[in-house]
């Protein structure tokens, strides 16, 4: 031994000087004893209460007792403790017996040299056996708890050995126990998963990590869905079975379920609308196009939103998403460079099974809508400007004049910037009553003075009739001096 180790030993021996040479015997081998010497069964019950002993050594033929007795009374008091029969010459049937009856070791008083190394022996088998006592007993309460765990966790628990086999699942009753423990957990999952499972199962004894998998399992005659992770069960290092946690998510898959058949019939419609729609996610990925979108911009190839329509390496500055992602929808026009088209777009937030949001915009081609526009404001501009007559455009709700052409220019002496800053009744001779919005066709006679801007009055004959511009609901005057 590297360094002496204190030990209390209890020697129960009549011969003062014998319990001397078993002391020096045990300090010869690197022990450091503390010793105490009894005679009597009552020394040496009092001796076992009083202290704690790591060995005691005890003498067969006494006086007052024998080994044998003192062997019963250590025996009752703590089985754990080391007892060696440390005596003269006794019959070998004598030593054999008290050694069945719990006596460590029998060591002859004549080759007490042996003696340190029984005591080394009979410690080390002490403290393992101790120590295996502890792990036992720290073994049975940790199953207690896993029990008592297992049993009210809200999930299930399987454990299984290499085959695959059940050899332990919670939340069963008795016959739905029956009909899965000692089965394998392929015989209780479909065809089309259960290889799937074989080969995590594999993994998981091979590589020695977790694996996840959703995957059905048919129990008490109706098939649920597990969500479940398989982990490795080890022992000294050795991978020796699998413990599946697995969370029934059967209400999930079937609310997925109906979302996705929801959304097939979403798309069913959209396959088969006249007007594009498509569909992008926060990454700018594409996730969706209609034959209408792909007819006008082609099929796509991994491309990102901004590539595919504009050509573009980074995301579009004008881009709406920032708005339809905090869940806005938002209506704008847009004419893309690819095709020359002008489309009139919707953009608005789509919530996924997942949780996560994307956007749903629909592309409405109104070209041949904004080429006649054009084509209309191009022929009124037209009219408007070589009508003899002078035009002005007031707005019904303000009664400010918001356009006029060049003959009303001429006839009020005004320039065409000038003309549009005025209100309507600052052209009347007469202006003591201002424009009333409540009642501006009384204010408009078919004879009335009119004040041009040098100040000259003149009969001005009206004509007018209500339209909307913009938006905006106007009148349409017509205007010609009485000569």
């Amino acid at each position: 031994m590297d360094q002496a180790r204190s030990i209390k030993v209890l020697i129960v021996e009549d011969c003062t000087y014998d319990a001397e040479l078993i002391k020096r015997e045990i300090a010869r081998y690197g022990f450091e004893p503390k010793c105490r010497r009894v005679e009597t069964a009552w020394d040496l019950m009092d001796a076992l209460k009083s202290e704690d002993w790591d060995m005691v050594t005890c003498d067969y033929s006494m006086p007052e007792f024998n080994g044998q007795e003192a062997l019963e009374i250590v025996k009752e008091f703590d089985p754990a403790l080391p007892l060696i029969i440390v005596s003269g010459e006794i019959d070998i049937s004598v030593a054999v017996s008290l050694m069945k009856q719990g006596a460590w070791d029998y060591v002859s008083k004549n080759e007490l040299a042996r003696l340190p190394v029984a005591v080394y022996r009979e410690l080390l088998n002490a403290r393992l056996k101790r120590e295996r006592k502890l792990l036992e007993s720290a073994k049975r309460d940790g199953d207690e708890l896993l029990c008592g765990l297992m049993a009210n966790v809200p999930n299930y628990v399987a454990m299984l050995d290499y085959e695959g086999r059940i050899r332990f699942i919670n939340k069963l009753d008795e016959h739905e126990g029956q009909r899965l423990l000692g089965h394998l957990i392929y015989e209780f999952i479909p065809a089309d998963y259960s290889q799937t499972v074989r080969e995590i199962m594999q993994q998981v004894f091979s590589e020695g990590k977790q694996m996840q998998m959703e995957f059905p399992f048919v129990m008490k005659e109706c098939t649920h869905w597990w969500e479940a992770t398989f982990g490795p069960m080890f022992d000294e290092g050795f991978v020796y079975g699998v413990i599946a946690c697995a969370m029934d998510v059967s209400y999930r898959k079937k609310a997925e379920k109906a979302i996705n058949e929801d959304r097939n019939r979403l798309l069913g419609i959209l396959e088969s609308m006249p007007d594009g729609v498509y569909i992008v996610n926060q990454a700018h990925d594409i996730q969706y196009i209609n034959p209408a979108i792909a007819n006008d911009f082609g099929e796509i190839s991994g491309q990102k939103c901004y590539q595919y329509f504009h050509d573009r390496t980074s995301p579009c500055p004008w881009c709406k998403n920032s708005q339809v992602f905090q869940g806005e929808s938002v209506q704008w026009e847009w004419t893309s460079l690819k095709n020359g088209k002008t489309y009139e777009l919707l953009d608005t937030p789509l919530l996924n099974p997942d949780g996560s949001i994307s956007k749903l915009e629909f592309f409405h081609d109104i070209t041949g809508h904004v080429k006649n526009s054009q084509e209309w404001s191009r022929h009124y501009a037209n009219l408007f400007e070589t009508v003899p007559s002078a035009v002005l455009v007031v707005e019904q709700a303000s009664g400010s004049i918001i356009d006029a052409n060049q003959s009303a220019c001429r006839l009020y002496g005004y320039t065409h910037q000038e003309l549009i800053n005025l209100k309507l009744y600052a052209l009347l001779a007469n202006r003591k009553h201002a424009f009333d919005p409540l009642h501006p066709l009384e204010q408009l006679h078919n004879h009335d003075y009119h004040c041009r801007k040098d100040g000259q009055t003149f009969v001005a004959e009206i004509s007018r009739s209500s339209s909307v511009l913009n938006g905006r609901e106007v009148y349409i005057c017509s205007v010609n001096e009485r000569r």
